[in-house]
């Protein structure tokens, strides 16, 4: 047995990653390992059961979503608001649920908590039979309180753990960062660096929300043995200056893998700038966001091969909508 595959057996051989991690070829892992309520275990109290939103003929939900992140229309570029109407006419058009037809109300949470908190009031003042979250785990967690407090259900990708586990109402429908936190330090170490010693560094939003992520990273790989050389907080929005130091601060540091939960405009400016400076690393991301959702990533080359999580990774080559959400994205995100 090579030292690889001895690492591999002592690591678990990343049993859970293997064969499902896209970008290394792989994607996420079927095990879910979910906690409290956001998983459908443990469950604390309930809320009421409510009509609210049902009627003979229809449902009406609600959904919050980035139509914008720091300006850029990205529900544009990506089409998130026509998916979803799409999706649910589809849905409609074969009958429905029970006979119902759906009726969705999309809004724009700004990918920013203040401006979730505005989208998720109005949804819940819409009368709806439950709300539902997309990406980002501020926006969620300020949507997931507000609505079941007010008796809503709410749903969600899996995102922090903080403030929702045994929420009464609330479900995640993924695994969370914290757990795929873990996860992933096992793939890093089973299956992405040679040797286990490899520099890694982990970089995050700055936020409570994914501080327990990083805690949840660095404790395993400390476990397993490797060697975590920095894990960094960076401004939620992506500061070019803050970005060019950390981009810097990990090369002088030898770093070959960079596990990476940011928004996608933060991990745009990190790739970059960092490729601006010849610091090329192996970028590995949780499932649930847009940063590496779709090969190649849209709007920034450098983070091609980018190993990520997502249940479904998209292969959009020779794809004329995706061409067109890469010349849009590169028409409002100019290259300096």
């Amino acid at each position: 047995m090579d030292e690889r595959a001895a690492r591999r057996g002592a690591a678990g051989g990343c049993a859970r990653c293997r064969g499902r991690v896209h970008g290394g070829r792989r994607g996420q892992h079927g095990g879910w390992r979910f906690r409290g309520s956001g998983g459908g275990a443990g469950r604390g109290a309930e809320i009421e059961d409510s009509t609210t939103g049902v009627t003979d003929s229809a449902i009406k939900i609600g959904i919050h979503a980035p139509e914008t992140i720091g300006g850029i229309d990205i529900g544009d570029l990506l089409g998130l608001g026509d998916l979803t109407q799409l999706y649910w006419d589809t849905v409609n058009e074969k009958g429905g649920i029970h006979g119902r037809s759906v009726e969705v109300t999309l809004a724009d949470d700004g990918y920013d908590a203040n401006a979730a908190q505005q989208a998720c009031r109005d949804l819940i003042a819409d009368d709806l039979f439950f709300a539902s979250g997309t990406f980002g785990a501020d926006q969620i967690i300020t949507c997931a309180n507000l609505a079941t407090d007010a008796q809503m259900p709410y749903m969600s990708l899996g995102v922090a753990e903080d403030g929702l586990v045994d929420k009464p109402g609330y479900r995640a429908m993924t695994m969370t960062y914290d757990a795929m936190s873990e996860l992933m330090a096992e793939y890093v170490l089973g299956e992405v660096v040679e040797d286990p010693q490899a520099p890694v560094a982990m970089v995050r939003y700055n936020s409570p929300s994914s501080e327990v992520a990083q805690d949840a990273f660095t404790a395993t790989m400390d476990e397993l043995g490797s060697n975590v050389v920095a894990a960094d907080a960076v401004d939620k929005q992506g500061n070019a200056n803050e970005l060019t130091a950390e981009c810097v601060k990990l090369a002088n540091l030898g770093v070959e893998v960079v596990f990476m939960i940011l928004v996608p405009t933060a991990s745009t400016q990190l790739a970059r700038l960092c490729a601006e400076q010849g610091f090329t690393p192996q970028y590995v991301t949780v499932s649930n966001t847009l940063s590496c959702a779709s090969e190649p990533p849209i709007g920034v080359p450098e983070l091609v091969g980018c190993r990520s999580f997502s249940a479904v990774r998209v292969d959009t080559t020779g794809n004329t909508l995706a061409d067109e959400a890469q010349q849009a994205w590169a028409d409002r995100l100019p290259r300096p």
